[in-house]
């Protein structure tokens, strides 16, 4: 959905709505409309964040907004990704009925197609390159290992050479490659794989002004610019966010309630990035439901963007309390889904 977000910190909350878009939150109808798009437009929540111990590292004090988001949900960056190979040689011999497992997953060579959902692959090509291109497909076919290795790891083949590579950061991707054959299929273990650690109470908190600083939160002479992904990681002090995280982001500037507890842990004893309580689990940090403003993306949206509310609140001339906006004084900016600015 687009955003409309609060530029101006001198604006308290409460104050600035936009009453132009169907649906009307306040006319609505409770039983027969959908919720509506026209709350309050209050300035972004972003506490000063603390965090307290060594090991492990946990929240000193209760805080919400962008901070306390940056904080629970983005690790430092130090994290790798674990890899490993299977190197078939068919001069071996390999033969029907051999092996191989990838953690606890086991694939079984069959002289025919393989068949999905039976961990099976094939040995019909006779080529090195023939039986790898079928071992990766086996490896990630979701109907195989009963979906287990959906989302922990995914192959790709090259003359010959199985390539296993884990999708997720960790040390838990360093599974045990293994086969009957060694000579067939000559597996070298996944290694590599390093866990992340937590982003210091500083970096959150840094990394919060960065994206306040794009969109020139608070700032009466300087134009809000683009918060699409790659130019917010650009500008992060520590860590990176992936696609799903920077909607998150804009839905907080937007004015989505994000809150987390006092005493949650940010980081365990080893110097391992991990939330307890889970992000979104009973006593652990998370977004207030309902606090979501939805925004529908109709005729609505441009209309007053062009002719309507939403014109005079992101004019440059805009003016509250008596101050005139010098001069880029808009109360609020309009973003796309993808962090870009509107325009209709």
């Amino acid at each position: 959905m687009p955003y409309i977000i609060m530029k101006r910190n001198d604006i308290p909350a409460g104050i600035l709505q936009v009453l132009d878009m169907e649906p009307n939150e306040s006319q609505r109808n409770l039983t027969l409309d959908v919720p509506g798009q026209t709350k309050y437009v209050n300035a972004v929540e972003n506490d000063t964040v603390v965090t307290s111990g060594t090991g492990p590292v946990v929240s000193y004090t209760a805080a919400r907004g962008l901070a306390a988001w940056f904080l629970t949900n983005v690790n430092d960056g130090t994290g790798a990704a674990a890899s490993g190979t299977f190197t078939v040689t068919v001069a071996t011999p390999i033969l029907p009925g051999d092996t191989v497992t990838v953690g606890a997953a086991l694939f079984t060579a069959v002289p025919g197609p393989r068949t999905p959902g039976s961990d099976d692959f094939s040995l019909a090509s006779g080529t090195d390159a023939g039986v790898a291109a079928d071992l990766a497909a086996a490896i990630n076919d979701p109907a195989n290992a009963g979906g287990s290795l959906v989302g922990v790891v995914t192959a790709s083949a090259a003359l010959g050479v199985v390539t296993v590579d884990a999708d997720n950061d960790g040390a838990a991707g360093n599974l045990v490659l293994a086969t009957s054959n060694a000579g067939g299929f000559a597996p070298v273990g996944m290694a590599g794989g390093v866990d992340a650690g937590a982003l210091t109470a500083a970096d959150a908190n840094n990394n919060a002004q960065d994206v306040l600083d794009l969109l020139a939160f608070g700032d009466l002479t300087a134009a809000a610019g683009a918060l699409d992904l790659a130019t917010v990681n650009g500008a992060l002090t520590a860590g990176a966010l992936v696609a799903a995280q920077l909607t998150e982001v804009l839905d907080i500037l937007a004015g989505r309630v994000y809150q987390m507890p006092r005493g949650v842990q940010i980081e365990d004893g080893g110097g391992v990035f991990d939330i307890q309580p889970a992000v979104g689990a009973a006593g652990g940090p998370g977004f207030v439901e309902g606090s979501n403003r939805p925004l529908f993306l109709n005729d609505g949206l441009p209309l007053s963007f062009v002719m309507g509310q939403l014109s005079q609140f992101t004019s440059s001339d805009f003016v509250y309390a008596g101050v005139a906006g010098d001069p880029n004084g808009e109360a609020v900016v309009v973003y796309n889904d993808d962090g870009t600015l509107f325009t209709p």
